[in-house]
């Protein structure tokens, strides 16, 4: 039988328990992977684009904010890669637009931030790095958040781009 000051030391342990247990954060390392490691372990492809406040893209008098509709469909497989050396790449994926087209879209360096939540990427021939806020990153999924100002109508957009 089960006494006060037994039930009071299982629930105890039972909550030190729930309250310990561990749910994998995507944002943390995978097992001693780093996430200079996890951005290198893959090709990145865009699986997701989209922008807060809604845009009118096409100019049909809707607002949208699935930016990726508007892609060209030979755009939709573009790899990123992230190098040990610290240079990136942008390449065509299997369907290029114009097969005359370079393989290669864009070159340059990359490195993270001191506290690791911003991608900065200098393209080749450029000086100054563009920044990119890391929203999440796992070992499989990339997912940044930019901030973006149109001066012409003083609005500030979000951008979320979802890489796979």
């Amino acid at each position: 039988m089960i006494n006060k000051n037994n039930f009071a030391a299982i629930l105890i342990c039972m909550s030190i328990l729930s309250t310990t247990s561990c749910k994998k954060d995507d944002n943390e390392s995978v097992g001693s992977q780093t996430k200079s490691e996890m951005l290198m372990g893959n090709n990145w492809v865009l699986e997701a684009w989209t922008i807060d406040p809604p845009y009118d893209w096409n100019n049909d008098g809707i607002d949208d904010t699935d930016v990726l509709q508007f892609m060209d469909d030979c755009k939709l497989d573009d790899l990123m890669n992230f190098k040990s050396d610290a240079s990136y790449l942008f390449e065509e994926g299997n369907t290029k637009c114009d097969p005359t087209d370079d393989q290669i879209i864009e070159t340059g360096t990359w490195t993270l931030s001191t506290n690791e939540n911003v991608l900065l990427l200098t393209e080749t021939g450029d000086d100054d790095p563009k920044e990119f806020p890391i929203k999440s990153l796992s070992a499989k999924q990339l997912i940044l958040e930019i901030q973006t100002y149109d001066r012409w109508t003083d609005t500030t957009y979000s951008e979320t781009r979802v890489y796979k």
